[in-house]
């Protein structure tokens, strides 16, 4: 377990978007940045698309998708698997419902979906598989591609996940805040996990860094949005409008 005593962050950009939501996921695919937020008041999924020109955020009002679907208005993390952007629209409570999305990266319309009998808060879809966890990741879900469950269980990592990213088609990471028991001790974790194709259970924790860090409004880095890109790691930890991107270089690698 490695302690991060200063982050050392490399930036803390602003996002250009100007509207109350409540972040969840975030995905960099080249020069564009996605980000799935809940808009409480209006009950809405939302999904920006912005531009990320050379590590600075385009001060432009990103583009908006809607993602509700009836009582479905609460959007998981997301990750990217070359063909699909994934992300899962829930009910706003456990124990409900979701549909996961394979969204075409650049249409955003769903090329294929499934649907869950949870709330799925954070994805991350490694090699020709997609797993799920749900409200605090307590549990684990494993599905092929197309939707077909292989297997779900209790997760052993004790940390209420936010968002997650395939490093390559075996191993995930994960950030979120530790947990224990019933209550939730203030301390964020980016966790390397190995994931079993085939079974939940057999899924193992391989390394945690443990990050104390917060925003200047008081947030760990680890609450909401993560993503790993080439060397570096982001994290959005506040909500819009006033949310900022900040990087430092990943002690995890996307292969």
């Amino acid at each position: 377990m490695i302690v991060f005593a200063a982050l050392a962050l490399l930036a803390a950009t602003p996002l250009a978007f100007e509207q109350e939501c409540h972040t969840q996921g975030m995905k960099l695919r080249g020069e564009t940045l996605f980000v799935s937020c809940v808009d409480k008041s209006g009950h809405r999924a939302r999904l920006l698309r912005m531009t990320w020109p050379e590590g600075a955020l385009a001060a432009r009002e990103p583009e908006a998708v809607d993602l509700t679907e009836g009582p479905r208005y609460h959007p998981s993390g997301l990750d990217y698997d070359g063909q699909c952007l994934w992300v899962a629209a829930a009910e706003y409570r456990p124990h409900s419902s979701a549909r996961v999305l394979c969204l075409d990266p650049e249409t955003l319309k769903p090329r294929s979906s499934f649907e869950v009998s949870d709330h799925i808060g954070a994805l991350a879809a490694p090699g020709d598989r997609v797993v799920g966890f749900n409200w605090d990741a307590r549990d684990i879900y494993l599905w092929d591609s197309s939707g077909r469950e292989l297997g779900r269980g209790k997760s052993p990592f004790g940390a209420a996940y936010q968002d997650c990213k395939a490093l390559d088609a075996k191993t995930i990471a994960c950030s979120g805040i530790q947990s224990r028991g019933k209550f939730l001790f203030r301390r964020g974790v980016l966790d390397r996990i190995e994931v079993d194709p085939d079974s939940v259970p057999g899924f193992r924790r391989l390394e945690r860094q443990v990050i104390r860090e917060r925003s200047p409004a008081g947030h760990l880095l680890t609450r909401e949005a993560m993503d790993i890109f080439l060397e570096t790691v982001y994290f959005i930890p506040d909500d819009s409008p006033g949310a900022e991107v900040y990087s430092r270089p990943s002690p995890f690698h996307r292969r």
